[in-house]
């Protein structure tokens, strides 16, 4: 049976576009970087002894030009013991790290204003710090200190604004839908992870607890609720809250329509909340005659005035007033010796403030308070582990075939000792098209192309790099990919039976094309021909080399030159639309560049899906396969059955 077939599906994408400096501009190649994974907020410590497993050459380096960095931005930090320039073993440093978020996802979306909310990323919760330190002798970016006593005798601030926030991840919504039916690949209106989606008279109770310590004088507490569409329907949420689910009373009742976000926001009273600090939230969707799905919730957040008292351990965030006098002074009750207090207004420069305790009672002035400061308070440091990176320094003009693939992928089999590079070898050879090959690896990519952290977006940026600054002839992908509803790198120790996210698409539904539509002036069509191979293991790479070279090395026959054409759809209209289309791409197919025959068949109904006998056409030699409908994980509109053992 001669086959050599490439399946062709035409999905809805639109360009990618983004700023024009690099998201590795940040880089200095030569220098040694060691990337430090983080998911939660709080002050973390690297020791001596941190550094020196990880390879740090503590002995030689001085610590005064330590430097650490964060999306790019190099971050204040404190390193204990740095004044004699040397890195001694009661030496430390320490940062102000924060868990990963949606600040990158936001790119993903078109537009960018899309994006639902900013406090959950749609990979991953792990976000990456890279610690460095420079050739020259350049000093590092230091936190500030402040202390001062309060000369003025200004009065302790009565209260801050503590915040509770739930965020829901129970589903992923897939958002917008085009005539009901198609999705654009790129992230759309009320796309991402949410709560679970009500339809007609169904309700979800949501309580929000940890509402102490309250100051009623402060003012009431505030909800600030996001509901997101699951349909392209009007729809109708009543919102109730109580102090349980037997005590609700209605807070509003607010309707929108399609996949459209709404941002709800209500002043409640102290009543709705119980002794114990527990608030019930009953989002309910009335009766409807559609039955379809109407609304999620996907986050909660209730804001309330706060009375300044911690317990250890502490780590928590206390976000103060505005004090039109510019200075605050502010007194935390159950603190103990090793209570600290940093202001991360600014996160990437952070203040140490200097504080005072007499017995549990922590004081401390605090300055520039003519706007709102965010204060962290803690009595621990987070540990952490950092690990060497290498960044490669790339010359886009020298490389026209570039290859992404997983270091998994890379391990011995059939005969190679890594099929992945072999294949790059292969094409690099004369047999092969002597292409200038680059291989790169998914997880190089994170690193170099989107701050260490995991995400699609680390393609986009790298190929928006190789497009401006070269001239890529072809994108090879080498590994299976996930869709992002799988929640693939969020799973604890996936059994080996769960497919990995090698190589990520490049949205949802997935599409490869997309990684470069949009750039060197293109609109709808990809600036890189793209393809995938969606390979699990190192063998099945091997074997489709093998394959490839079998194929390339062979004699020209005649069936090269056939293609085969299957027209979808599931409407009436779709059936005359999609072989209008898939005729146009016939008559091209034809034309002397290629000179094909080309043989269409097409459904004869608007069934979900048709039988079409392909068997003939395959066994008589078909080099190109183009398939145009509508399809799914497991099965397109057209069934042309599976191939059988020879």
């Amino acid at each position: 049976m001669r086959i050599g077939i490439w399946l062709c599906l035409t999905l809805f994408c639109l360009p990618f576009q983004a700023s024009a400096q690099y998201a590795n501009s940040w880089i200095v190649f030569g220098q040694q970087y060691y990337r430090i994974p983080i998911a939660n907020k709080g002050v973390y410590r690297l020791t001596y002894s941190d550094l020196q497993n990880a390879g740090v050459p503590v002995n030689s380096i001085d610590p005064r030009q330590i430097q650490i960095f964060h999306r790019g931005v190099e971050q204040a930090i404190a390193v204990a013991g740095q004044a004699d320039a040397v890195f001694n073993s009661t030496d430390y440093i320490e940062f102000f790290g924060r868990g990963n978020d949606g600040t990158l996802d936001k790119a993903l979306y078109k537009p960018a204003t899309l994006q639902p909310h900013n406090y959950y990323n749609l990979y991953s919760d792990t976000t990456a710090y890279f610690l460095t330190w420079p050739l020259a002798a350049i000093p590092g970016k230091r936190v500030n200190t402040f202390s001062e006593v309060n000369v003025s005798a200004l009065p302790a601030q009565s209260y801050h604004l503590q915040e509770r926030l739930l965020i829901n991840k129970a589903q992923y919504a897939g958002g917008n839908l085009v005539s009901d039916v198609l999705r654009y690949t790129h992230f759309d209106e009320g796309e991402g992870w949410t709560g679970v989606a009500l339809q007609q008279s169904q309700q979800v109770d949501y309580t929000l607890d940890q509402i102490t310590q309250p100051v009623p004088a402060g003012g009431n507490p505030h909800i600030e609720i996001l509901l997101v569409g699951r349909g392209e329907t009007s729809h109708t949420a009543q919102v109730y809250v109580g102090q349980h689910a037997g005590a609700l009373r209605l807070l509003d009742t607010h309707s929108f329509n399609g996949f459209a976000t709404a941002t709800l926001s209500y002043p409640l009273a102290w009543s709705d909340v119980s002794a114990d600090g527990q608030l019930t939230i009953r989002f309910v969707a009335p009766p409807d005659a559609s039955n379809r799905l109407q609304f999620s919730v996907s986050y909660v957040r209730i804001t309330f005035p706060q009375s300044f008292q911690v317990a250890s351990p502490v780590a928590r965030s206390f976000q103060l007033t505005e004090n039109a006098g510019g200075k605050s002074y502010v007194e935390w009750t159950g603190a103990n010796a090793a209570t600290r207090v940093w202001d991360v207004t600014d996160p990437e420069n952070p203040t140490v403030l200097g504080t005072q305790l007499a017995g549990t009672t922590l004081t401390a002035m605090v300055d520039q308070t003519q706007t709102s400061r965010a204060l962290f308070v803690f009595d621990q440091v987070g540990s952490t582990t950092l690990k060497r990176v290498t960044f490669r320094p790339l010359v886009p003009a020298q490389h026209n075939y570039i290859i992404v693939s997983h270091q998994e992928l890379m391990q011995a089999a059939g005969g190679f000792a890594n099929p992945v590079k072999a294949f790059a070898g292969y094409r690099a050879s004369e047999a092969g098209g002597s292409y200038d090959t680059l291989v790169v690896t998914t997880d190089q990519l994170y690193n170099q192309f989107n701050y260490g952290e995991t995400s699609p977006g680390a393609i986009y940026e790298f190929m928006r790099f190789m497009v401006a600054e070269g001239s890529p002839g072809y994108l090879f992908l080498i590994g299976k990919g996930r869709d992002v509803s799988s929640g693939y790198h969020r799973l604890i120790n996936p059994p080996s039976s769960v497919a990995k996210d090698l190589v990520p698409t490049a949205g949802s539904p997935p599409s490869d094309m997309l990684y470069t539509i949009g750039l060197a002036g293109t609109t709808y069509e990809p600036a890189v021909p793209t393809g995938r191979l969606s390979a699990t293991t190192p063998a099945q790479v091997a074997a489709y080399l093998q394959k490839v070279i079998e194929y390339e090395s062979a004699p020209a026959q005649t069936w090269q030159k056939n293609g085969l054409h299957l027209s979808g759809g599931i409407q009436p209209n779709e059936l005359i639309v999609f072989r209008e289309y898939l005729d146009g791409y016939k008559a091209i197919a034809e034309q002397p560049h290629w000179g094909g025959t080309i043989t269409t068949i097409a459904k004869r109904d608007p069934n979900p899906v048709e039988l079409i006998n392909v068997s003939d056409q395959v066994n008589a030699g078909i080099n190109m396969v183009t398939f145009f409908g509508h399809s799914s994980s497991s099965t397109i509109d057209i069934d042309i059955g599976f191939v059988t053992d020879p």
